[in-house]
């Protein structure tokens, strides 16, 4: 069909010069398929495995910030609800189990109550002493030549001035 022709009604071209069938292949590759789905399932299913696993990894290595943060990012999201749904995406009584262990290895089990902010400072002053190293002082004293003044002696050869 020539530009200047006019089209005949139900032959023409939509918009954008695309045609009719043209248009229903692009709207075919937008709609999901129930293979595709199923593909983007057992792709959640890994990343979560994997993002659980590390998180549990934060948490022993006492980053517990970081693994609370995953642990509420996949508990809100339902993800294991979600995965429910799929058949075959992996197993899920696994994942769910990690899941509550992660909650448990960053959500301290005795968590102190305080009834003054005395006892809250003196807990946190004793946490923060149990990961100071004790090293021992050595015992001598600066010399002083005068009891005012300190001496300050030179340890290697006097350079000529």
């Amino acid at each position: 069909m020539r530009i200047n022709q006019r089209a005949k009604p139900g032959q023409g071209k939509l918009f954008y010069g695309m045609s009719a069938k043209q248009l229903e292949q692009i709207k075919a590759l937008r709609a999901d398929t129930e293979l595709g789905l199923q593909a983007h399932a057992v792709q959640l299913y890994k990343f979560t495995e994997l993002y659980v696993s590390r998180a549990r990894d934060l948490a022993k290595e006492n980053q517990k910030d970081s693994a609370r943060d995953w642990f509420r990012f996949f508990t809100n999201s339902q993800i294991c609800t979600i995965l429910e749904s799929f058949s075959n995406v992996g197993h899920l009584s696994k994942l769910r189990q990690s899941l509550k262990d992660l909650g448990t290895e960053c959500h301290p089990l005795d968590v102190p109550t305080f009834t003054t902010d005395l006892q809250a400072i003196r807990h946190a002053v004793a946490e923060i002493l149990s990961h100071v190293e004790q090293k021992s002082h050595p015992d001598e004293t600066v010399s002083r030549f005068n009891p005012c003044r300190t001496v300050y002696r030179s340890h290697g050869p006097i350079a000529p001035r």
